[in-house]
């Protein structure tokens, strides 16, 4: 018998209806999006069935300006129009960003927090022999 996968069906109504049928369930509300399906599956997310909302609020001003954002957090909006408050009122702030990054990350098993220390201070302490430049 073969395994079914999502990926089988070629589209997101296909995959919706099947999930329905599969799980006895309706998923009417997430069929409608404002963007192609192109443009979506496979670019955006994999395996698409829909869309849904999130919450849009603004916060602010801050410096005459305002932030939109999109969350599920209750007062999160709120917290960072106090924030914008505190920086505007203070005249504004100087920030240094600095492009550093990683889209994967080691993983260590530890044995309890004082071992975690002792790795966290060999790897800092040998770093240089870590990194692939050197290799």
């Amino acid at each position: 018998m073969k395994k079914i996968s999502l990926r089988d069906f070629p589209s997101a109504k296909d995959r919706r209806e099947f999930l329905e049928n599969k799980l006895n369930i309706k998923l009417e509300n997430i069929s409608n999006f404002s963007f192609s399906e192109e443009q979506g599956n496979g670019r955006n997310i994999e395996n698409l069935i829909g869309t849904t909302q999130i919450p849009l609020g603004i916060a602010g001003p801050i410096m005459n300006r305002y932030i939109p954002l999109a969350t599920t957090e209750g007062a999160l909006v709120a917290s960072i129009s106090r924030g914008c408050k505190a920086v505007t009122e203070a005249g504004g702030v100087k920030v240094f960003v600095e492009d550093v990054g990683q889209t994967r990350g080691p993983v260590f098993k530890i044995k309890d927090l004082e071992h975690g220390m002792k790795v966290k201070a060999w790897i800092e302490n040998n770093f240089n022999y870590l990194i692939m430049e050197n290799v």
